[in-house]
């Protein structure tokens, strides 16, 4: 439905802000914590606290780390 598709593309914007967010804090030698990431973005820790260990992993294996 439509609704189903808004809610995912919303959670995949989420997902990107809080990779983009953790990347940034990596690239200025910041250690990226939940709290880090709900002030430079916003997003409610609620939400954060569902995604932010699934995307940090996924960042640290880009990068390498």
């Amino acid at each position: 439905t439509t609704l189903a598709k808004a809610r995912e593309l919303k959670t995949q914007r989420v997902k990107q802000l809080i990779s983009k967010t953790i990347k940034e804090l990596l690239s200025k030698d910041i250690t990226p914590t939940k709290y880090k990431v709900n002030k430079a973005t916003g997003i409610a820790f609620i939400t954060i606290n569902k995604y932010y260990q699934s995307i940090l992993d996924e960042v640290l294996n880009e990068i390498g780390k």
